[in-house]
C-alpha cells in the first residue's frame, strides 16, 4: 500500500523578497514626496510672483492716473504765471526729487537701484471749477453761484439734494484754492466754510485794485491738492497713520531672513487730514524721467528732449512749465530671497530681475517691473464749468 505524502509548504514572501519590496516602496514614496514638494514650492513661488506682478501693475495705474491729472486747474509754474499777490509756496504741476528715498531700499548700492520722489499739484478732489459772486466786504471770502452745472453736479441742488458733506470736504479748512479772474491768478488757503450759505473765507486777503488785478464777478475757483509719492521704511520712519504694521519685536528675525519692508506711499501734502496710504509693498526701484519742450522761439515748433536722473530733476526745477511728459519705472520684489534663485549683479542699463536684500543670505528675490509714459494732458488747458 502506497503512502501518501502531504506538502507542508505554505505560501508567503521570503525575507529577501520583503526587503526588496520595502526598498522599492521607499523609493517610490520618496520620488512622490520629492515631486510633490517641488511642485508645491513651484506653485507657491509662482503665486508670489503673480501677486507681485499684479501689485506693481495696480500701483502703476494709480500713479499713471495721478500724473495725468497734474496741472488740472492749477498752474504749471506760479513763478511765471500772472499772479496778483504773493503766496507762501510755489505752485508747480510736477516736482521730482531725484534719489530722495534710496536709503529706504535695502542694499540699494549692490542692486543698482534708487527711489525718487515726485510731487503733483492739481485738482484731485473734483473734476470741476466753480464760479463765485463778488468778494465779501473784507475781501477774504466768496459765495458760490449755486445754479452753475458744476456746482449742481458735485454738490446737488440747494433746497433739494444739496450735500453738506461733499461741500465741506471740497472746501475743507487748510485746502489750497486757485482763483482765476480772466487769466489773473490768486492762490489762497481756505480758513472756514459755511455750507448753509455755500460760501467760504480764505487767506491771505485779496488786495485792493492795483495794475488791473482787482477780482470781479464770476471768478473761477479751483480746489488744489499736492500729492506726493515717496518710499518709506516703516522701521525707520514715523508712519503711525499707515495700516501697514511692522512688528518691532520681529525686526531682528525679519532682517536675518531678508524680510525688510519698503513701501511706496501716496499722501496729500496740503490735506488737513494729511491722508496717507500704501500703494505698493516691497518696492525695489522707483525712477522718473521727463520730456521737456526746449524750444526758445515764441510760438515756434516744439523741441522735445528727454532727460534722465539728476538732469531730469534739474531741468524740471529750472523750467517746470516746459514739461510735457513723465516717464516712470516702478519695480517690486518678492518679500524674501529664494536660495535656489542665484543673485547676479545687474548689468548697466539692463533690466532689474533679481534683488538681494541681505548680502550674507544665498539667492535673491524675484522682481517684476512696469514702465509708463504719461503725457501731461492738462498742460495749458483750462476747463470751464
Amino acid at each position: 500500500m502506497l503512502k501518501q505524502h502531504h506538502n507542508t509548504k505554505t505560501g508567503g514572501f521570503t525575507l529577501l523578497e520583503l526587503m526588496v519590496a520595502l526598498v522599492a516602496g521607499l523609493i517610490a514614496i520618496s520620488a512622490i514626496y520629492y515631486v510633490g514638494a517641488a511642485s508645491s514650492r513651484f506653485f507657491h513661488e509662482q503665486q508670489r510672483i503673480s501677486q507681485t506682478q499684479m501689485s506693481v501693475r495696480m500701483a502703476a495705474e494709480q500713479l499713471r492716473d495721478d500724473i495725468e491729472r497734474a496741472g488740472m486747474g492749477a498752474s504749471l509754474n506760479s513763478e511765471v504765471a500772472l499772479t496778483c499777490m504773493n503766496f507762501d509756496e510755489e505752485i508747480r504741476a510736477v516736482e521730482i526729487d531725484n534719489n530722495a528715498n534710496t536709503d529706504a531700499l535695502p542694499n540699494a548700492d549692490v542692486n543698482g537701484v534708487r527711489a525718487d520722489r515726485i510731487q503733483l499739484s492739481g485738482n484731485y478732489s473734483t473734476d470741476s471749477m466753480y464760479l463765485s459772486t463778488q468778494p465779501n466786504a473784507t475781501r477774504n471770502g466768496f459765495r458760490l453761484q449755486v445754479n452753475r452745472p458744476s456746482f449742481r453736479r458735485d454738490f446737488g441742488t440747494v433746497g433739494d439734494d444739496f450735500s453738506v458733506e461733499a461741500f465741506e470736504e471740497v472746501f475743507a479748512v487748510g485746502r489750497m484754492l486757485r482763483l482765476d479772474d480772466l487769466g489773473k491768478q490768486y492762490f489762497v488757503t481756505v480758513r472756514s466754510a459755511d455750507s448753509s450759505n455755500q460760501s467760504f473765507t480764505f487767506s491771505p486777503t485779496i488786495p485792493q485794485a492795483s495794475a488791473g488785478c482787482t477780482p470781479l464777478n464770476n471768478v473761477d475757483i479751483t480746489p488744489l491738492d499736492i500729492i506726493e509719492y515717496t518710499v518709506l521704511n516703516p522701521w525707520t520712519t514715523d508712519v503711525a497713520r499707515l495700516r501697514f504694521v511692522a512688528d518691532p519685536d520681529r525686526r531682528d528675525l525679519d532682517e536675518a531672513r531678508g524680510h525688510i519692508p519698503s513701501l511706496l506711499v501716496r499722501r496729500f501734502v496740503n490735506n488737513p487730514q494729511d491722508t496717507i496710504r500704501v500703494v505698493l509693498e516691497w518696492v525695489a526701484n522707483v525712477t522718473y524721467d521727463v520730456t521737456m519742450d526746449d524750444q526758445t522761439v515764441v510760438n515756434g515748433p516744439p523741441i522735445l528732449t528727454r532727460y534722465q536722473g539728476e538732469e531730469a530733476a534739474t531741468e524740471l526745477e529750472l523750467n517746470p512749465h516746459h514739461v510735457r511728459a513723465i516717464h516712470f519705472n516702478l519695480s517690486a520684489r518678492t518679500a524674501e530671497q529664494d536660495p535656489r534663485f542665484p543673485f547676479t549683479l545687474r548689468a548697466a542699463g539692463g533690466p532689474l530681475l533679481r534683488y538681494q536684500t541681505v548680502s550674507t543670505l544665498p539667492g535673491a528675490a524675484r522682481v517684476r517691473s512696469v514702465r509708463g509714459d504719461v503725457a501731461l494732458r492738462n498742460v495749458g488747458r483750462v476747463v470751464r464749468p
